[in-house]
């Protein structure tokens, strides 16, 4: 009687056991996917002029997730284009990658019917408090317009009309807006973005049903004019150009930027040199140089927004007149490789040194900032000093010589070769040739280098009068 009562027992209990919330999800990806691939996939292809319906895309069922809208659950489904384009809006520097603002959403409606979206959303201005400005466009797979929304920055939506939908910033509009989205690829050369136009898409919206006076015209309520489908603030959800969804990353001319990218801004060459005896003739070397030295800094960071160039002042161990240190250096999310380069100047011991000293020393670092960016003996000292001593050293010269004509070439060979000094220690024997080839020897180096070092000769600085 025991054992009839506990197999009882048991049977119940599996009986009245409720699916788990894991096994819901599991189960609902699998019928999303197969509702998909047996009813989506067959829909006819549209044979339009709009070149982002003609890009092969495919959705990336491996990073599906379910969320939950008004409707109930949903599956969201990333998607990977092809071919990667950027959508521009009008008069803007805004460029969306589509594959990371489309997706594709399947959920069952109020009807308990299945529906399947395709929705590509193009922000028109930066998150305000966290929320999704711009527009929201949603198609079957095959492109066939359903319906879209312009989502205002005061939260308010309007409904926009079959073919197309225009962003608002304010409830007071004129009568039917239209803004031109551009579509462009966008391919990394030498760290810097090419793009090539392929055509545009016009959206636009207004009140009534299609024109007129709209001056007054309310904002929808977030329930209205859903066609069967979802609310609109279900679709607002995007990832940025780094991955992070609903990030802020954005992509500007120099790549993927902003959010958790850790880059900022644009920058190209930077200064920000505090003491103003170094700065000083740092803008004598910025605006004077015309030779190979200046071809090397001006085309290496000053056309490229990803390989860029900073130098400062600040303290240095060892004594050293100036270091340089990489600071960045990787492949960002985009593809595009991004560089950052540091030269600190020692703003204890460099400025009562003369103008000329000065000016070397930076021309050097400019070299070692160069070599870095090229991966020619990448952050190895010994090896550039070697480099710039065999194919560099007129060109240092030259450079600071177009700055200080006064000064002559022996001194100006002498303060160039200073700099080399682990040449001297690690290799005497090419050392002795290299100085003798510019007719000087180590005494000779050291007591120019000192008296350049202590202004005792050269154009003094304020700090060293």
């Amino acid at each position: 009687m025991l054992l009839t009562t506990t197999s009882v027992v048991i049977y119940s209990c599996k009986k009245n056991r409720e699916a788990s919330i894991t096994e819901l999800n599991t189960q609902l990806l699998n019928e999303s996917r197969t509702y998909f691939q047996s009813i989506i996939l067959k829909q006819i292809a549209l044979n339009d002029n709009n070149i982002r319906h003609s890009i092969e895309k495919m959705p990336l069922w491996d990073k599906a997730f379910v969320k939950k809208i008004s409707v109930g659950n949903a599956v969201i489904v990333p998607i990977k284009y092809k071919n990667d384009i950027l959508l521009r809006p009008q008069d803007s520097d805004n460029n969306i990658i589509i594959g990371k603002t489309s997706y594709l959403i399947i959920f069952k409606d109020q009807n308990k019917s299945w529906c399947a979206e395709w929705v590509t959303l193009i922000p028109m201005a930066n998150k305000i408090k966290g929320k999704f400005v711009g527009i929201v466009n949603i198609e079957d797979w095959n492109g066939q317009f359903k319906r879209a929304y312009a989502v205002g920055e005061n939260g308010g939506i309007k409904n926009i009309y079959k073919d197309e939908s225009f962003i608002f910033k304010k409830i007071n509009y004129a009568s039917t807006t239209c803004i031109r989205i551009d579509h462009y690829s966008g391919v990394g050369v030498d760290g810097y973005m090419q793009y090539t136009y392929l055509g545009s898409e016009t959206f636009c919206f207004g009140g009534g049903n299609g024109g007129g006076n709209t001056d007054n015209a309310p904002d929808l309520d977030n329930n209205g004019g859903t066609s069967g489908g979802g609310e609109p603030n279900d679709y607002t959800s995007m990832y940025d150009c780094n991955n992070d969804l609903n990030g802020s990353a954005r992509i500007e001319n120099c790549g993927c930027i902003g959010g958790n990218t850790g880059i900022q801004s644009c920058a190209d060459i930077t200064d920000k040199i505090k003491n103003k005896c170094l700065d000083s003739v740092w803008i004598k070397v910025k605006d004077t140089l015309n030779n190979k030295i200046a071809k090397i800094l001006n085309n290496t960071f000053n056309t490229s927004d990803k390989i860029n160039f900073k130098i400062v002042d600040g303290n240095i161990d060892g004594g050293y007149a100036a270091k340089t240190e990489v600071v960045t250096d990787k492949v960002n999310s985009d593809g595009i490789h991004v560089f950052d380069v540091k030269v600190t100047l020692n703003k204890n011991t460099l400025p009562s040194a003369s103008q000329e000293f000065i000016a070397t020393t930076m021309v050097h670092e400019i070299m070692h900032a160069y070599f870095d960016s090229q991966k020619t003996y990448y952050t190895q000292q010994f090896q550039q000093h070697r480099n710039m001593a065999e194919n560099y050293i007129d060109d240092l010269k030259n450079a600071v010589q177009a700055i200080y004509s006064s000064l002559d070439d022996k001194a100006a060979y002498a303060l160039i070769l200073n700099g080399f000094g682990d040449i001297f220690k690690n290799d005497l024997t090419y050392w002795n040739s290299l100085v003798s080839k510019y007719d000087l020897d180590n005494a000779q180096i050291i007591n120019i280098r000192d008296s350049y070092k202590s202004h005792n000769s050269g154009t003094k600085t304020a700090c060293s009068q």
